[in-house]
């Protein structure tokens, strides 16, 4: 069960377009990430056909697990288009999958720096900060996420599995995990089983230490 947890620590889809993404479903993984399909629609039309374009290059060659490919397309991106982020947060996601966590807080760091009101940027930065150890300042990058959008579900999920399994509180586990839910079309069953699971390990503990003070 813990293991599953650690393993399904939630990232918003992975390739990210220039002003926004949207999600097929609300559980991609952190180790295999689903690609986004946005509607070119979406686009901000002040964006050249040009830029469109290279971004679909990056996007195809993420999709195929060309990291170097997509990282030579995101940094030529960030060269000429300095005022874009998305490239920015792909690039921190792709540093992030191939061991460079340095590298990815950067790219994240610009990429907020550019852009500080998108919670995916924030969540991806808790993601990279998690996987380093440094979980108060991953807390610190969801809650930031939460800040932006208090109904952004993925840094819920992530803020819940970082309380659950590595800050070790269970109530704000709860909270957390059941915000989550609360923001889907329909409940996640895994994370049902987390809560239940939580649940009965709090009645257990609580029961425990009531045991413990009347030995007493």
């Amino acid at each position: 069960m813990v293991f599953s947890r650690r393993l399904i620590l939630v990232c918003v889809a992975c390739a990210v377009w220039l002003s926004g993404c949207t999600v097929s479903k609300p559980r991609p993984s952190e180790s295999q990430q689903p690609v986004a399909v946005t509607d070119s629609k979406k686009i901000k039309p002040d964006i050249s056909p040009s830029a469109k374009r290279d971004y679909d290059r990056a996007l195809a060659s993420i999709r195929a697990k060309r990291y170097d490919q997509a990282k030579r397309i995101l940094v030529k991106m960030t060269q000429a288009y300095p005022t874009l982020s998305g490239p920015y947060v792909n690039l921190g996601m792709i540093y992030h999958r191939t061991g460079r966590s340095d590298q990815a807080m950067e790219a994240l760091n610009k990429a907020i720096e550019i852009n500080p009101n998108r919670p995916d940027t924030y969540n991806q930065l808790g993601i990279v900060l998690r996987s380093a150890g440094q979980f108060k300042a991953a807390r610190d990058a969801y809650e930031r996420a939460l800040h932006v959008d208090p109904n952004y579900l993925y840094a819920h999920l992530n803020l819940g599995i970082l309380y659950d399994l590595y800050l070790r509180d269970a109530s704000k586990a709860l909270d957390h995990y059941e915000r989550y839910q609360s923001l889907l079309p329909e409940q996640d069953q895994q994370v049902s089983k987390w809560v239940v699971d939580l649940k009965r390990r709090t009645q257990k503990s609580k029961k425990t230490k009531i045991a413990k003070k009347q030995q007493l």
